[in-house]
């Protein structure tokens, strides 16, 4: 239901709503969700009440609140969304004694009841998270900007020996504007080292940079500024922002086509269960090896401890630059499956130890890292919709994978066959990952033909 209400709100909601709207009402559903909990007299009632109602306020929180964060930053990405998800790290480590603590004192429905009320701060936090807002004075005279016009090479050849008049007076006369980044911005915030320039209104239309002569006297209007990105999101422009008609009204159908998107998906469906859920089935995986419930409390702590850590340490690398974003996901990820394909190994508490720490350094990786993988792949103005497709592919994966865990428990008697499902998976999302060059080569050869087409 999560995944279900995501698309909505990151495709719809987004269009009628600021995100800080979405997050303080998301805050509130998912608390009243809760609250509803402590007085539900059936479980069909809590199907209603944590099921559909909480979860919808979750999404509501959640999703927007990821959008707002990216317009937030430009250099530290990687650090500010570590930092953001470092909360389900404390989290982890300081909810389950709270809730222990509430269940001794106050019993499950009081438990829950105050629980409810921590939710409700979702709402005051979501009243801080101001939209950004950027002032942007750009000063332009002849010497800043200088645009070229260019006849295009095909143009000027003959046609099976015809001469260029016999082609046509469009086609004969197409030339294209290149500007040449010689700009001053001045702006509150530094949009990046590199820039390119956009020329984002062509003849009062889409961005065409093929137009004719004529045209092309009246066609520059505006001249907007967007930060160039080594990935091929510029495959999203105007160019390819053709929508279709069935779903026009809800998201931009064009990063579908795009291949790096595309590979995205596939890596996230491969890899979103494995990252996620690993750590529920390490302390029934454990208890079949008769480890103590005290140190499988530790295991849960020393992964959310070495989780912590890790989203910091791996947020500094990928804005260091040292290593692409993809290429450092897909480390984290082929760590993480070579630990979960060893399992057979793992039989006593030093080793089940050694695991949980592993995948806390590397596990959480991909949750920090997949919003600037989709920025990356379809560019910041389409990260709302990005997201919402995303966030269905994850809803498939974890319906999928989480019966095929527990079915594979149940027919072998253990969960061997459980973890080498999900180191598989793993390993061939870093396949995926790895591929992400030859995406991009696909995507712009793809932009190309669509451009001169």
């Amino acid at each position: 239901m999560f995944s279900f209400f995501a698309f909505f709100i990151l495709t719809l909601g987004n269009k009628y709503f600021s995100s800080r709207q979405l997050i303080m009402v998301g805050g509130f559903v998912a608390a009243l969700g809760y609250l509803l909990n402590a007085f539900a007299p059936t479980v069909t009632f809590l199907i209603f009440s944590q099921g559909i109602l909480h979860a919808s306020g979750c999404a509501a929180s959640y999703g927007p609140a990821i959008v707002l964060l990216s317009t937030y930053f430009d250099k530290r990405k990687g650090l500010a969304n570590s930092l953001a998800n470092a909360g389900g790290s404390i989290g982890g480590l300081c909810i389950p004694l709270l809730i222990r603590h509430l269940l001794d004192t106050y019993g499950l429905q009081g438990a829950l009841m105050i629980m409810s009320g921590i939710l409700f701060h979702i709402t005051a936090a979501g009243a801080l998270m101001r939209p950004f807002l950027m002032n942007t004075n750009t000063k332009t005279n002849d010497k800043q900007i200088k645009i070229v016009l260019i006849q295009d090479k095909e143009t000027s050849k003959t046609a099976n020996g015809s001469s260029p008049n016999e082609k046509g007076e469009h086609e004969s006369s197409k030339m294209f504007v290149q500007l040449e980044p010689q700009v001053s911005v001045q702006s509150e915030r530094s949009l990046g080292s590199h820039h390119s320039i956009v020329l984002d209104k062509l003849s009062g239309s889409a961005l065409n940079l093929y137009g004719s002569m004529g045209s092309i006297a009246n066609a520059i209007t505006v001249v907007s500024f967007a930060k160039s990105n080594p990935s091929v999101h510029s495959s999203i422009s105007e160019v390819d922002k053709s929508k279709c008609s069935c779903c026009s009204n809800l998201f931009n159908c064009s990063i579908l086509r795009n291949h790096s998107f595309q590979l995205l998906m596939v890596t996230g469906l491969l890899c979103v269960f494995g990252s996620a859920l690993t750590i529920t089935f390490i302390p029934p995986f454990a208890k079949d090896y008769n480890i103590p419930d005290d140190k499988i409390a530790l295991l849960v702590t020393i992964s959310a401890v070495c989780d912590f850590i890790g989203r910091f340490a791996i947020a500094w690398i990928a804005d260091s630059g040292f290593l692409r974003r993809n290429h450092l996901v897909g480390v984290c990820i082929f760590i993480s499956g070579v630990a979960a394909m060893l399992n057979p190994f793992y039989t006593d508490f030093p080793s089940f130890a050694a695991y949980a720490a592993t995948y806390g350094l590397v596990g959480g990786v991909y949750f920090s890292l997949y919003p600037l993988l989709i920025v990356d792949a379809v560019g910041q103005e389409n990260l709302s919709d990005g997201l919402a497709i995303q966030f269905q592919v994850h809803g498939v994966s974890f319906m999928v994978n989480s019966f095929l865990i527990g079915y594979l428990r149940d027919i072998t008697g253990s969960y061997h066959g459980s973890f080498f499902l999900i180191g598989i998976g793993l390993l061939i999302g870093t396949v995926c990952l790895f591929c992400e060059p030859i995406a991009r080569k696909l995507e712009e050869k793809r932009t190309k033909t669509k451009l001169t087409g």
